[in-house]
């Protein structure tokens, strides 16, 4: 109790993945727990964020890339 958090930030499976972000930037989280049904359902990290939304950015990439040489 002296050197853990207390009051633990925790997600469900319904929580979007910039409110995920939002709060692990905010609190400067690595892991944060996702509860489902009162029940650890599982564990999301920074980087599974991060890695969605360079995902997300490569995919932007590739549609604006079709778009401009023309091959939408």
């Amino acid at each position: 109790g002296e050197v853990m958090t207390t009051k633990v930030a925790y997600s469900t499976p319904d929580t979007p993945e910039t409110e995920c972000q939002e709060l692990m930037t905010h609190r400067r989280l690595r892991h944060q727990p996702v509860l489902e049904n009162n029940r650890l359902a599982g564990l999301i990290s920074i980087g599974d964020i991060m890695a969605l939304e360079v995902a997300r950015q490569q995919e932007t990439i590739e549609y604006m890339h079709q778009y401009l040489h023309g091959r939408a």
